[in-house]
Order: structure tokens, then sequence, then C-alpha cells
């Protein structure tokens, strides 16, 4: 390892390769491409995959003594589940070999440190998207009939509301423990939803997307915005509202490097752009329409973004791809599991 900042840039050429995992969406190949010419020294074999593939690949790979790769960059639910904490690499001892200026709090919105978990500090967190859970048909409901989650438990809505199944984890469980985790709602509110109003539980989230959209139900937890709107371009029908001040969640997005990174030097090169205003900027508007990021002065992708309040981050009792988040969602898929098996 070179002791010094370009020691680390000489001693990266030499290895001349990192191995990156990127989601397996057409964004993140396109900046993991633009990436590799940012970086002429250094050649990124770059693998598009799903983290819940990789996580598993890479379990069964380093079982049987195979460090094979560098560095992860996508959502870091599957990561934080499967790979934490033995399987990943301490992130704050590479962080400090990089440039001082890239980690200096006042770039990052919240401060620099913000990792999957806070004694744990293993995946970065470069990115929070807000998401939110409950999706009404505004053709079917008017506003004057649903504006609060209270609404929700109406008896006229019972067999009208699907939902992603919550024993699993996923984007309806994610929004359901918003309300489990509140005070003002609670087990109760959970309880009453998913009891007493005949919900229709789906397998996916692709199916919760359809069956929303097509009028099966005209209430919908844990659908996809995207799915919705590709199927209205398709002639689908729907005027659709999300109530967004209830049921909401973050996703956390980042950075995770591979225990026994077979190229450390590379590594850090590819971080120390990673975390340069061009390699956030070109995150932001490359791998997700909605993609954000916590560096100061980049703004949303094209698709826009809510905006997250990151000085108060225990406000969000849901926080996928952390420690606080899993626990969260566990004590949701545990109620579940209790209320609908």
């Amino acid at each position: 390892m070179g002791a010094t900042w370009e020691e680390i840039e000489k001693l990266a050429a030499e290895e001349g390769t990192l191995t990156l995992s990127v989601m397996s969406i057409p964004g993140f190949a396109a900046w993991a491409e633009y990436a590799n010419k940012q970086l002429p020294t250094i050649d990124l074999q770059v693998t598009s995959i799903s983290p819940d593939s990789f996580v598993p690949r890479v379990v069964t790979e380093q079982d049987n003594g195979a460090y094979l790769w560098d560095a992860m960059v996508g959502p870091l639910t599957n990561t934080y589940a499967g790979l934490h904490p033995d399987r990943l690499a301490p992130a704050d001892e590479i962080f400090a070999d990089l440039p001082a200026d890239l980690t200096a709090d006042a770039r990052w919105a919240g401060g620099f440190s913000h990792f999957s978990d806070p004694n744990d500090h293993r995946s970065f967190i470069n990115e929070y998207l807000l998401g939110t859970a409950i999706y009404v048909n505004r053709d079917e409901i008017p506003e004057k009939d649903i504006s609060s989650p209270a609404d929700l438990l109406d008896a006229k809505w019972r067999g009208k509301i699907c939902v992603n199944d919550p024993r699993m984890p996923n984007q309806a469980t994610m929004g359901l423990a918003w309300f489990l985790e509140s005070e003002k709602y609670g087990e109760k509110f959970v309880t009453d939803l998913l009891k007493n109003q005949k919900v229709l539980l789906t397998d996916s989230i692709a199916t919760t997307s359809e069956w929303f959209a097509t009028g099966r139900c005209s209430i919908a937890i844990g659908p996809d915005a995207r799915t919705i709107n590709e199927l209205k371009k398709t002639g689908v029908k729907i005027d659709y509202e999300v109530l967004d001040d209830y049921g909401n969640y973050l996703l956390s997005w980042g950075t995770s490097i591979l225990k026994n990174a077979p190229h450390p030097n590379a590594t850090r090169v590819f971080l120390a752009w990673f975390l340069s205003e061009d390699g956030q900027k070109s995150y932001v508007d490359m791998v997700r329409a909605d993609a954000t990021t916590r560096l100061l002065g980049v703004e949303p992708g094209p698709a826009g973004a809510p905006t997250v309040d990151f000085e108060n981050l225990d406000s969000y009792p849901v926080r996928a791809g952390t420690s606080a988040g899993a626990a969260a969602v566990k004590r949701m898929t545990t109620l579940a599991e209790k209320l609908l098996s």
C-alpha cells in the first residue's frame, strides 16, 4: 500500500485493474463506462448484476477462499443483510487514505460519515432516496373519501386494498413499518388494516402495480410508480395519487469495498473519483432518472426527487440498507407473519 497519494496512484496504475459490481440497469452500465474513461490508468472490469444475485455469489466465492471483487455500487439493502459484517472491508481505513478534501464534512449533506451501521463503517451511503408506499386511484376514490391513513380503515374499502405481501421485506413492508414505528398509529393501526380490511396480498411489486393500474384494487400499498407509468403508456387509464405524507421510507444507495480486495490501490483511486464532483454528478445524471446525491451543490436527476432532511434522519424510522431500517422491517415482517399466516 502506498504511503502517499502519489504512491497510491502509481501502484494503482501498476495493478491496472479494478473489479466492480453495479446494479443491473442500463444507467449503471453507462455510468461505469464513463468512469472507465475518467480513470485512464485503470481498466474497470464491470459486471452488471442485481444485488440479490451478487450477494450469494460473493458468499460462495469467499467461503471457497476466492476474493475476486474490489467494490460494488448500488442499493445497500441486500448488501447489509447478506455481506455484513465480515465479508466487507472497513471503509474508514480506506477513506483515510484519500485526499482529505473529498471526505470533508462541509461537502456532504448531514456530514460525510453516513454508513449502513453507525457502529460498523463498511457500506458508505452517498444517496438516500425517499420512497412512499400508499397509492390511491383518484378515478375511483375522490380526495374527500381518502385524505389520511385513518380513512384506509373505513369498512367500504374492505377487499379493495392490494398489498405486496409484508411477510417478506419489500416496499409495502417498509411503508407499513413506518406506521408500526409511529406513536400515533402503531401496532393497532397495522393490525386493523391487515386483519380487518381483507387486503389482497400479492407476491411481487410488479403484480401489485398491475392490479392497481388495471383496477383490480383501488388502493395499493407497495407498488412501483415506474411500472404503473409504463402501463399507462400502453393504454391503461388511471389517475392516481401518492399519499406522500405517510408510510415513507428511505432507500440507501452507495458503495461497499469487498474483503481482501485484489486491487487495493486501484480501489482507492476509483473511490477518490466516485467521491469527486464529477463522480457524483455523473452518478446522478446517468444511473437512474430519480437519482440523488448527498454531495452538496449537485442537483437531483432529471426525474427530480423529494428532499430528505439529512439533519434529522431519525425522523425516518425506516431506512432500508441500515441497521435501524433492518430492525424496523424485521418487526414488521414478524407482525405480518403473526397476522396473515
